[in-house]
């Protein structure tokens, strides 16, 4: 059955709306939800991860055998209006069901989608009692599994964070766009690293003529993915990180994206590049959605120009470039690249809503509490985390040698 619904008459939320009663429904089918995710986009708080453009992507590029079952909660006033949607997905490991977050394989945000006056009168312990609801509309699980979720929802507190939760190992990252981004870059960077960074444009520019390419069409498209994708499988090599390029379910999912049809409320993928004598020697890739930028992946060459800073030079030129679009904000993502930490001027905390709602799930949330507190506890700490990134390196490195004796 692709939608299930229940009522729940005692769901108050202390307005004139949430007097009336609401109802819970639940879709077991993407295509279903469609017409109540996407009136409720324009409408609600969220990030372009949340969108359907982004989810429909996502699961039209999912490889997994055998899918896994989805289930899309959505609450409705006595108006009908939708309230919220939060798309779920129930994944088995080692006997034990676990809700998650559906399609949250890429970005850097996730969560659930809430109608801006229902956020703003919303009341901890009420939140407290619908999720108990949302839980009973739902097959049994063993344990809840939210992970990436913002702290704020455009200044307001996630109502996720009244349950139990571990903070992120690191927060998303940005800053104020206007057309007067300039004043920004002075007064973020000194005279001198600005002076450095012409100095390097210049030189990036001596083997040829250098070029800022904005895809526009699907052949510019392809050719900076590509290039994209081999300069980070390269990065991803020489680590020791798990290349997440390598089953093509990403290449299809980015595929699918960029074929979006840019509608209001819609995102749309952005691809930039920059090109010395013909060569692309680094890559920009993010999306536009509403009044904001978020950025997704970057990769440079591991040529000779590399010493040039070639993703610092083209960074500046993605900004100029959605400056000019119009976009209010520039979300950076999570990451500790020195460059972007100097541009932005705001964290966004993030965190995983992790419980057990079983005696087996209990088990299972314990013990990845304390893997995620122990991976914070490395990331966080300026003599363990370098440590951890040369044991990867060199881990990866033994794996590709012996890889290389088996074949």
């Amino acid at each position: 059955m692709a939608l299930e619904s229940i009522t729940n008459e005692s769901t108050d939320r202390g307005s004139a709306h949430a007097r009336d009663r609401l109802e819970i429904r639940v879709y077991t089918d993407l295509e279903n939800a469609r017409t109540v995710w996407c009136e409720l986009q324009a409408a609600a708080v969220m990030s372009p991860h949340q969108s359907f453009e982004w989810v429909a992507a996502l699961m039209a590029a999912d490889n997994k055998t055998p899918p896994q079952p989805i289930h899309i909660v959505a609450g409705f006033d006595g108006d009908d209006t939708c309230l919220f949607l939060m798309p779920f997905v129930i994944r088995a490991h080692a006997g034990v069901r676990i809700l998650e977050w559906l399609a949250n394989d890429q970005g850097n945000y996730a969560g659930a989608l809430f109608h801006d006056a229902f956020l703003n009168q919303i009341s901890p312990g009420e939140f407290q009692h619908l999720w108990r609801d949302v839980l009973g509309a739902l097959p049994p699980v063993d344990a809840v599994h939210l992970g990436d979720q913002p702290n704020e929802l455009e200044g307001r507190q996630n109502p996720f964070l009244v349950l139990p939760h571990i903070n992120s190992a690191e927060p998303g990252r940005w800053f104020t766009l206007s057309a007067d981004w300039r004043a920004h870059y002075e007064e973020r960077f000194s005279s001198g690293s600005r002076r450095e960074l012409r100095r390097c444009e210049r030189r990036l520019g001596d083997g040829g003529e250098l070029e800022f390419i904005h895809a526009g069409d699907a052949e510019s498209r392809a050719r900076i993915f590509e290039a994209m994708t081999a300069q980070k499988r390269a990065h991803f090599e020489q680590s020791g990180i798990d290349d997440f390029f390598a089953d093509g379910a990403v290449d299809d999912f980015y595929t699918a994206l960029s074929n979006t049809t840019n509608q209001p409320g819609s995102l749309s993928l952005e691809l930039f590049a920059l090109a010395s004598g013909g060569e692309i020697i680094a890559t920009n890739m993010g999306v536009a959605f509403k009044n904001r930028f978020y950025g997704l992946i970057s990769a440079t060459t591991a040529g000779p120009l590399r010493r040039f800073a070639p993703g610092n030079v083209l960074f500046q030129r993605v900004v100029d470039a959605m400056a000019n679009r119009g976009m209010e904000l520039f979300d950076c993502g999570a990451g500790s690249d020195p460059h972007k930490l100097r541009w932005c001027t705001q964290q966004r905390p993030r965190f995983d809503t992790i419980s057990g709602v079983s005696l087996q799930g209990e088990l299972y949330a314990r013990a990845l509490k304390a893997r995620l507190s122990l991976k914070r506890t490395i990331k966080q700490s300026p003599a363990l985390w370098p440590i951890a990134k040369e044991f990867r390196r060199l881990r990866g490195q033994a794996l590709r040698r012996l890889n290389g004796a088996r074949t």
